[in-house]
């Protein structure tokens, strides 16, 4: 049987529910082991899982400098390494340490990395980390994008010739606490912004777009949930009650929370790659609208999972919301579609069989970047 060795090291976000249910599913085909950092805000999250091993990584940006200065994370993570003796190794998400840990691996072992943002966001400043997921990418031995979109640009970063596997995102819903589907009610009131607050998350021209409805559907509210700086958008907030903000970082059962109460949810994003949320959302049956940035519309089924609407325009983004409110029988059936999409195409059993094709390719080829 395959010895795979999945390495996570970053603390929160998508990364432990991605690593936790890719680990789950792999383990049903293959020996998995995982490396987590010990700072990890998860905790109890991690439990039923077998093979999993801590190690310390850092809280903070001078903790992170002084680290790869230091390359003092060597030595014990290459233990742990030889101590699973994997056939391949996988980054489920990159992190500042991958270059030096891909580097010191791999003439022994293969190293399949996944990049989430194959793109540098709008607005991006972090120029050192993109430095090291360049690093990265030019390293692995083979790489896994999210969408078909992107394998041609993470291809030409590498410029190594290292394959290029395109396996969707699954939901990332907690498995403690599922999302649960619900039938459309056929009325919709409750619409829903997930996600930090950034300004390419196109947050402006959601509350513009509301407040062009609210005036048809006076009924209609608008939850902004996530963490982030709410300032540039508090002045064109604070005209409407019915606007209201969820500023904090929400946990698994806080987004399943938020999902089940909500009648659309809205990704207004004006330069995205790909959605965590979305997946949840078709897992919830809550119908959806999406810009047209980056692979989103390939997320949407171009159109068959969720509305798509011109990136940026906030005018295209009402009419895309209104469609659906006005329109119960194409909401129910994109809402179906979305669920089957769900049942059928991004179950992590189904994922994780697709990982195991990508590591056999790779391990095949006798690749070592």
């Amino acid at each position: 049987m395959m010895k795979v060795l999945l390495i996570y090291l970053g603390r929160r976000g998508a990364g432990p529910v991605i690593s936790k249910r890719l680990t789950a599913a792999l383990s049903a085909c293959a020996e998995t082991s995982l490396i987590l950092s010990s700072f990890n805000e998860n905790g109890a999250f991690w439990t039923g899982l077998e093979r999993v091993y801590f190690i310390d990584t850092f809280r903070t940006g001078f903790d992170a400098f002084a680290s790869l200065a230091s390359r003092s994370f060597i030595a014990p993570i290459m233990r742990k390494i030889e101590a699973v003796g994997p056939d391949i190794i996988h980054f489920p998400m990159l992190h500042p340490w991958s270059p030096a840990i891909i580097a010191a691996v791999l003439k022994k072992i293969p190293v399949i990395s996944t990049v989430h943002d194959p793109v540098a966001h709008k607005g991006e400043k972090n120029l050192s980390l993109l430095f090291l997921d360049g690093l990265s990418i030019k390293r692995s031995s083979g790489l896994i994008v999210h969408a078909d979109y992107f394998t041609e640009t993470v291809s030409k970063r590498a410029g190594t010739g290292a394959p290029v596997f395109s396996i969707p995102l699954g939901t990332l819903s907690d498995p403690a606490c599922p999302v649960i589907f619900r039938d459309p009610s056929g009325q919709i009131k409750n619409i829903l912004f997930l996600g930090r607050l950034e300004r390419y998350k196109g947050i402006d021209l959601l509350i513009s777009a509301f407040k062009k409805l609210k005036a048809k559907y006076p009924g209609i509210c608008l939850t902004i949930a996530g963490e982030g700086d709410i300032r540039p958008y508090s002045a064109a907030a604070s005209s409407s009650q019915d606007i209201k903000f969820e500023n904090k970082w929400l946990s698994g059962r806080e987004i399943s929370g938020l999902l089940s109460k909500a009648d659309m949810l809205v990704a207004p994003y004006i330069s995205a790659t790909q959605s965590g949320i979305l997946p949840m959302a078709y897992e919830a049956g809550v119908p959806v609208v999406v810009s047209s940035s980056g692979a989103l519309p390939e997320q949407a089924g171009f159109g068959k999972y969720a509305r798509i609407f011109q990136s940026g325009s906030s005018d295209s983004l009402a009419d895309a919301m209104n469609e659906l409110i006005e329109n119960e029988e194409i909401c129910s059936e994109q809402v179906k579609n979305a669920k089957n999409y769900s049942e059928r195409d991004i179950n992590w059993d189904r994922i994780a069989g697709l990982h195991m094709n990508a590591y056999n390719s790779v391990i095949g080829t006798g690749s070592r970047g």
